[in-house]
């Protein structure tokens, strides 16, 4: 009888681990069509842009690969309408189909764009001092958002048969439709990222090489001259050509008929307007020097030449006839920071 008895309670202990194993896995693979179909979908994403960005593509390829997408898309928004809907009862999250609705339309205008086919963020808030969950959803592409209190006492009736937790459905179906982004970031964000980082590069150079400019400067470029390029929709790098307005600075200059004794000094300078190409390091000013002697004008006019970013000559006329050639003492490279220049420029950025 005992030997019975053991027997008997084996094949109960065997069949009831049989259940079990089999109800997990049905749980685990419960949107494993979902799954794979955001897989395909993410796959051929990449298929149709790989095909639309060869050189020497087939249009004939090229149209199979739309064709193909267009098929994993619509199998998928199927398939996550469906888990959607069915997972996440309207009496309970009422407005959530109507997000769903306006993610599958916009879904579909994918190829305007990598945003049409932003995901649905979802964000359960717990409040534990009172009866309920506030769950925030939000189409990432277009800001659309929408928060949904959920009492305790409909938190388990999500799911088909209405007798699951909402938050671990939602979960669910988050994990599932993943498959399909990660593949759209690396398609999208995979060039922009490169993009930045060379632009990251060339802006590190520019703060690093470029003359120094003062906010007077970068205004100036950025909002009368250069309007076009700082106004772009694009990630932009640094201009290839600086702009200067009402620079000043301080120049060491010879006036050639001063009296003797007289004809070397510190001047104040102030580039009126100028420019300079920092990757070649070459650039030029108009240019007005001042010093109050006593045998010239105080005040002489002319050009200065920037070399190598770091070095200035220039020369000045006077109305006495009397004319001066002067070289750079500029404070404002000594002292002046090119990184703050990096900083206003990328505030003039759209």
């Amino acid at each position: 009888m005992n030997m019975l008895f053991s027997v008997l309670l084996a094949l109960l202990l065997v069949i009831s681990s049989g259940l079990h194993a089999e109800t997990d896995n049905e749980g685990s693979n419960k949107y494993a069509d979902l799954t794979e179909a955001a897989n395909t979908l993410g796959l051929s994403l990449v298929s149709y842009n790989r095909e639309l960005n060869k050189e020497d593509r087939s249009e004939k390829e090229l149209n199979k690969q739309a064709a193909s997408l267009v098929e994993s898309l619509n199998q998928f928004l199927a398939l996550s309408d469906k888990a959607y809907k069915e997972g996440v009862p309207y009496d309970v999250f009422p407005g959530f189909w109507q997000m769903v609705d306006d993610w599958q339309t916009l879904a579909k205008s994918f190829a305007r764009g990598p945003d049409y086919l932003a995901k649905i963020q979802v964000t359960p808030m717990y409040y534990p001092n009172d009866s309920e969950t506030v769950f925030s959803f939000e189409i990432l592409s277009t800001g659309e958002v929408i928060e949904i209190p959920v009492k305790d006492s409909q938190i388990n009736k999500c799911g088909p048969l209405r007798n699951e937790d909402c938050r671990e459905v939602l979960s669910d179906i988050t994990d599932a439709v993943e498959g399909a982004y990660k593949p759209i970031a690396d398609v999208y964000l995979g060039p922009v990222v490169l993009h930045y980082t060379s632009l990251e590069a060339e802006w590190k150079q520019f703060y690093r090489e470029a003359r120094y400019q003062t906010p007077l400067d970068s205004w100036f470029s950025a909002n009368v001259v250069q309007v076009d390029y700082f106004k772009g929709l694009d990630l932009t790098g640094p201009p290839k050509i600086q702009v200067f307005f009402l620079r000043p600075t301080l120049v060491f200059e010879h006036l050639y008929d001063a009296e003797k004794g007289d004809k070397d000094d510190v001047s104040i300078a102030l580039e009126v307007i100028g420019f300079n190409r920092w990757k070649e390091g070459f650039g030029a000013s108009i240019t007005t020097v001042y010093n109050d002697r006593k045998d010239a004008d105080a005040i002489g006019i002319g050009a200065s030449i920037h070399i190598k970013n770091k070095f200035t000559i220039g020369y000045a006329y006077r109305d006495d006839d009397k004319s001066s050639v002067f070289v750079n003492l500029d404070l404002l490279e000594w002292f002046g920071d090119n990184k703050e220049t990096y900083s206003r420029y990328l505030g003039y950025l759209n």
